[in-house]
């Protein structure tokens, strides 16, 4: 595994048009607490309100959508992501976008880039 964080391309609203590359993605958690993750390789590196000197690593992100509701996502073959309902992933889709609530409540995509 790389140290190197994987380039994202993120998107406020939808807006494709308006995107910007970034190397971390600032999401809500299902508890409503604010995380920031990096995508290294296969991996999310998470941390607590952004703080990266007590980070850890883990396959899955569990965050809110758009619509309130909770998801689990995990990378697909560095590419995507595989998206499931709740964490269950016998109902999981492939994407390309990961659409989270961002710590001021806005309405983010992620795109592995």
């Amino acid at each position: 595994m790389t140290n190197v964080a994987t380039m994202i391309n993120h998107v406020l609203n939808g807006e494709f048009f308006n995107a910007h590359t970034d190397v971390i993605i600032n999401y809500v958690s299902w508890n409503g607490t604010n995380w920031t993750a990096k995508i290294v390789g296969n991996t999310f590196i998470h941390a607590l309100n952004g703080d990266f000197s007590n980070s850890h690593a883990d396959r899955l992100i569990n965050f809110i959508s758009w619509d309130q509701s909770s998801w689990t996502a995990s990378i697909n073959n560095d590419d995507g992501f595989s998206l499931a309902p709740n964490g269950d992933f016998s109902n999981a889709y492939d994407s390309n976008t990961l659409n989270d609530v961002t710590w001021n409540k806005g309405f983010w995509s992620a795109m592995i880039k």
